[in-house]
């Protein structure tokens, strides 16, 4: 019985390794682009990144910046 709940355990924690990998393989992959987005001025492209909701917020330099379209009007300035 022993065995069986090892086994188990690794086999979940196999598991979940794995979808942490392709968690922060996706995440890497969203960051790479937005950072190419950005170098060659696409800046609406690089917003792609983000969460589309007037709920984001950025704090700058000069302050917190409230939503996704004020962001992307922020950074078009």
């Amino acid at each position: 019985m022993r065995n069986i709940f090892v086994c188990i355990c690794c086999l979940f924690f196999c598991l979940s390794a794995n979808a942490q990998h392709r968690d922060i393989k996706k995440v890497e992959s969203i960051l790479l682009r937005q950072a190419k987005d950005w170098n060659t001025g696409k800046i609406e492209n690089f917003m792609n990144g983000y969460w589309e909701s007037e709920e984001l917020q950025f704090i700058g330099s000069r302050g917190v910046t409230k939503g996704w379209q004020q962001t992307l009007d922020n950074y078009k300035k």
